[in-house]
Formats: C-alpha cells, sequence, structure tokens
C-alpha cells in the first residue's frame, strides 16, 4: 500500500511512543515501501529534546543515514535539564550572556558525521564546542552550514595540523546570525573557512557597525570570497543596537568580492579599492547624494544589479543610471518619500532611463511599503465635512514639507506605465510599481501578467 508521506507522519506522530513500533521503523530495511525516503531527505527538528531523540533514532539505522540532504535542529538542553544556568564569555569586543555547554547534548552531536550526504545544516541554540568541528569536516559533502543564536567556540591554531593541507571543511556557504564568539577570532585555525565563498553576518540585537567588526574577522579566513553579506539593526531602530567601536577596514580582504550586500560604508570602502563587484544590495536608507555617489564610483563595465533604498525620488537620479551603470541588467529601487511625477513616469523614466539601457531586464520602482508613511487623509473616513476639512489642511502642510507620500498608482494606471516602459525598452522581462506585484512579459509583444509576490 502506497500513501503520501503526510499521512505517513501524521500516523507516526500517533504512535511515536510505542517502543515496539519505534523498533520495527529504525530497523526495517524496507521504510522506502512506507513512503519515509522522502520524508527523511528535509529534516526538521524545532526543540531541542527531539533533536535528541531523532537524531539518535537515525543514526542507529546505517541505511537512513545515506538518505537526509538537509537537516534543521534546535540545540541548548532537554526540558529535563532542569534549571537554565548561564556564564559570561568575552569575546574581544563585547561581554555577552552565553548558555553552558550541554556535554550530554555534545555526545550526541558528534555523531551528526556519519550523515555522509548531509548538503544544507542549520543550528540554532546550544554551544558549538570545537570538537563538534571534527564531525563537520567528515560532512564532505556540507556546502551550507547555518549556526543562529548560538555560542561558537571554534578550534584555535594551536589545534591545526599541517598548514598546507586541504581546507577542514567541505561548506561553500556560511551564515552567522545572533552568534557569540568566545575565543578570540584571530587564534582560529586559518584554514578551517577556506573554500567559503558566500558569507553572511546578520543580527536581530546589533547595530549594523557592530556585526561589521564581527565580519571583518571572519574576512581575513575567508581567501575565496566571493558574495558578503552583512546586515545589523538600523540607528533609529527602537532595539538596544549602539556600538562605540569603530569598523575596521576590510576592502583589502576581500579582492575576489563579486556580490555585496550591507551598509553605505562598506559599499563605498569596496568600491574605493577598486573591487570590481557586479551586484550591489544596500538594505538600509540612503540619501539621493549618497546614491549618486555610489553609482558613479561603480565600475561601468561590471556592475550587473543594483538594489538601493533610498529618502526620495529624484529625477535627476534617474538620468543619471544610463551613464553610470550602461551594462546593468536589473535595477530595483524603494523611495520613502515623494511621488514620481506624470512627467517622471512618461517620460524621464522611458526616454531618459530605460531606452538607454539595452541590457536591462528587470527595472523595479516601488514606495516603501511601510503603510505609516501615508498621510491619514488617505486612509481615514470621516464622519463630517469640518473634519475632512481640517484633517485636508494638515496634508497640506505636511506637504508642503515633504512629509507625506502619495498613495501608490492603481493597477490599472501600472498597466499603462508597463506598456510604455515596456515599448521604450524591448529587453525588459519584470516591471514592478507597487511592493509585492510585478509585471511579466509574456513574449515578445505587448503583453503583460500581472503576478503577486509572496
Amino acid at each position: 500500500m502506497s500513501l503520501p508521506n503526510e499521512i505517513w507522519l501524521d500516523v507516526f506522530a500517533q504512535v511515536e511512543d510505542v517502543p515496539s513500533v519505534k523498533a520495527i521503523l529504525s530497523t526495517s530495511r524496507r521504510f522506502r515501501a512506507l513512503g519515509l525516503e522522502e520524508a527523511l531527505r528535509s529534516l526538521v527538528w524545532d526543540t531541542a529534546d527531539k533533536t535528541h531523540r531523532r537524531l539518535a533514532e537515525l543514526l542507529q539505522s546505517p541505511e537512513k543515514r545515506r538518505i537526509p540532504r538537509m537537516i534543521t535542529m534546535r540545540l541548548g538542553g532537554s526540558k529535563s535539564d532542569g534549571e537554565t544556568h548561564f556564564q559570561f564569555d568575552w569575546d574581544s569586543t563585547n561581554l555577552s550572556l552565553a548558555r553552558k555547554p550541554d556535554l550530554h547534548e555534545a555526545m550526541r552531536i558528534r555523531g551528526i558525521g556519519m550523515l555522509a550526504n548531509l548538503r544544507t545544516l542549520a543550528i540554532s541554540g546550544g554551544t558549538i564546542l570545537p570538537y563538534y568541528f571534527d564531525a563537520f569536516r567528515q560532512l564532505r559533502h556540507l556546502n551550507r552550514l547555518r549556526l543562529e543564536s548560538c555560542t561558537i567556540c571554534a578550534p584555535h591554531s594551536g589545534a591545526a595540523a599541517d598548514p598546507f593541507g586541504e581546507p577542514d571543511l567541505a561548506v561553500t556557504a556560511l551564515e552567522l546570525h545572533d552568534v557569540i564568539l568566545c575565543n578570540q577570532i584571530h587564534r582560529m585555525t586559518p584554514h578551517l573557512w577556506q573554500r567559503v565563498q558566500e558569507f553572511t553576518v546578520s543580527s536581530s540585537t546589533h547595530a549594523t557597525a557592530y556585526v561589521e567588526i564581527q565580519a571583518a574577522a571572519f574576512l581575513s579566513h575567508l581567501p575565496n570570497l566571493l558574495s558578503l553579506h552583512v546586515y545589523g539593526v538600523q540607528m533609529d531602530s527602537d532595539v538596544l543596537a549602539w556600538t562605540t567601536l569603530e569598523p575596521p577596514s576590510i576592502a583589502y580582504m576581500v579582492p575576489l568580492l563579486r556580490s555585496f550586500s550591507g551598509s553605505w560604508r562598506m559599499a563605498m570602502e569596496i568600491v574605493a579599492c577598486g573591487i570590481e563587484v557586479a551586484e550591489i544590495r544596500l538594505p538600509e536608507e540612503i540619501s539621493v547624494s549618497q546614491a549618486c555617489e555610489l553609482v558613479e564610483g561603480l565600475n561601468p563595465k561590471n556592475t550587473r544589479v543594483i538594489e538601493l533604498v533610498i529618502e526620495a525620488c529624484d529625477e535627476g537620479f534617474f538620468r543619471l543610471l544610463p551613464q553610470a551603470l550602461p551594462r546593468c541588467e536589473a535595477i530595483s529601487i524603494v523611495y520613502r518619500s515623494g511621488t514620481p511625477t506624470s512627467d517622471t513616469l512618461l517620460r524621464t523614466i522611458p526616454n531618459h532611463l530605460l531606452r538607454h539601457l539595452p541590457h536591462l531586464t528587470t527595472f523595479r520602482l516601488r514606495p516603501a511599503s511601510d503603510a505609516t508613511l501615508l498621510h491619514s487623509i488617505f486612509r481615514r473616513h470621516f464622519q463630517s465635512y469640518s473634519e475632512y476639512m481640517a484633517t485636508l489642511r494638515v496634508f497640506h502642510r505636511d506637504l508642503a514639507l515633504g512629509r507625506v507620500r502619495q498613495p501608490p498608482p492603481t493597477e490599472s494606471d501600472c498597466f499603462d506605465y508597463v506598456v510604455r516602459w515596456g515599448r521604450a525598452n524591448k529587453r525588459l522581462e519584470r516591471i514592478s510599481l507597487v511592493p509585492r506585484k510585478e509585471w511579466v512579459r509574456r513574449g515578445t509583444g505587448d503583453q503583460w501578467v500581472l503576478r503577486i509576490e509572496e
């Protein structure tokens, strides 16, 4: 009998605690007939208890150990640990709070090196101890490693073997989110991450400047890095995110860099060093003058993708783009205030921007999705005429001060702009004027299909 995996998983969830059934399933060599093989390829263990239990069961079967390709697990002790113990750890720049390592958990996790075909591993919580890396070294097909909300104790250089040997890990994509480094990074073995080509560092509690410091500490150990992403909390956030430290210079550490996402400061530093990035994305808001300075500094022959968030929609910036980036293939601009005029949408963009970018296939010009930027006059139902007039006077005052943004264009207006822009540039395939909606060209004519982004 063949049933969908979802049904079998529901059945097993009901009989999970029956020892006899568990024993049969863990030793069965015909589990493929039960529809379990596909279910074992991608595993998610969202609690420490589930991680300990499911990993032990998985490792008991040699046949099942070869199946998993992606595992997301949570560490950090089990419910039976009793009280939660904390300790202070020093990571050279910040005194942070970290969980003491669970030695019983450590013994279980070391067995993960037996999952020979694992491609992606994501770990959240707990402490990544030095001898966990012994297990990571055994995973010769592991491409992506993500560590989140955990303390990292990496092996130090004194534990390194032959300095001219092969890189320790097979990982090519490394992601660190809200991590604590409990040992100084310069003492880490220098060839631990030498195969890494994509590196992401992010934080939901620290400012971008602090995250840049953390990223810079790793960069000297990533000689083959091609893609760098650095995200922190913006300084105007309610989260305690300040730092008194000055981010170090990093551009000389990434000579091969081709894609960058991060702050304007780091981007300008990379540009000033002559590093020819092909893709650049800045998620934090910058001024129009900063955007112009960045665009003018980029290499016009190599830049293919640019994504910016600017404070206002500026016509002069649109005229600058084709001069500075003639080979650009994708442009995405989010504006926080101001509204493009009809002259900008009907003349400047098609005639002075799109017509002069022959390689452009994607163009997005969107207002920020934050609804609070819209004035209350666009969201209210008024009870009386006098209430409407009072709000209208406030609106005109705010409009004169540049504090409001007009509502986004309607769907019919968007379609008119899309058709006009598509005629100005026959290579265009995707156009977007409002958040989460995109027009996609069908064929080579003027037929466009609206798609809603998830």
